[in-house]
């Protein structure tokens, strides 16, 4: 975000606390991508409310916000429906930029339906509750391939994890930027612009020193090039360098 579009997301922010104080009730954001997330949970920092993050499932990366007061929101809570998109194809080959597609074509904003779980002939996917019944009526196709949508059962939810790519990678040394430059193929040059730009997050936190240690179990987000968990290191090659496992969430 620029300067001016990161001054309106916080005045935003700003309005839901200001609501929830006068209203008593748990407000809820829209879907907030990762770094929108951190973004809000920052500027929570300095006021005195509460909040809490959820997109439909555990370790979802589009979260609604939820922000409080007094009687913290279950789950359940959040206005937020997941349906089951199915082609009417069983040989379908259909991608997450399919479903999209189909999505936006139906001039849903981007911020009105959080993760998208893609399979070929089907996706699950987590919707504001205000926009299920439109969408359920309006998407018949996905594609090609004509379609139906139905609401996902709660059995479903409680299986639902989310898929990664693990490999291992070779760093020069534990630094952010040494982990930038591997799992982005950058430059050193260019990963230090991308950590000054405010661009990674470790743990929900900005991270703004290039020289900051990653660790096992780190959950790192680099905004427009996924959000990698720190693995285990390996040891070292004969050049002395680390051999490290990352996993990248799909």
């Amino acid at each position: 975000m620029n300067d001016s579009a990161d001054f309106i997301f916080e005045a935003h922010i700003r309005d839901l606390v200001l609501k929830a104080n006068k209203t008593g009730k748990t407000v809820f954001s829209d879907f907030l991508s990762d770094n929108s997330a951190f973004a809000a949970v920052n500027t929570l920092k300095n006021l005195k409310c509460k909040y809490l993050l959820y997109g439909g499932y555990d370790d979802a990366e589009y979260r609604m916000l939820a922000v409080f007061f007094d009687n913290e929101p279950e789950n359940s809570d959040f206005p937020i429906q997941c349906l089951r998109v199915a082609s009417n194809n069983k040989n379908a080959s259909m991608t997450h930029r399919d479903y999209m597609g189909a999505l936006m074509s139906l001039g849903i904003e981007r911020d009105s339906f959080g993760d998208i779980i893609a399979f070929p002939t089907e996706a699950y996917v987590f919707v504001n509750k205000s926009i299920s019944d439109y969408i359920a009526s309006s998407l018949v196709s996905v594609g090609r391939n004509t379609c139906h949508v139905s609401y996902a059962s709660g059995d479903f939810l409680s299986m639902i994890k989310r898929q990664f790519d693990e490999k291992s990678i070779i760093i020069t040394s534990d630094r952010i930027d040494c982990f930038v430059s591997s799992v982005c193929n950058f430059s050193r040059e260019k990963s230090s612009k991308t950590i000054q730009d405010k661009l990674v997050f470790i743990n929900g936190k900005e991270v703004s020193n290039s020289s900051f240690k990653i660790k096992e179990n780190d959950i790192i987000v680099i905004c427009g090039f996924g959000k990698y968990i720190v693995g285990q290191f390996e040891g070292k090659t004969h050049k002395n360098r680390l051999k490290l496992k990352v996993k990248k969430y799909n």
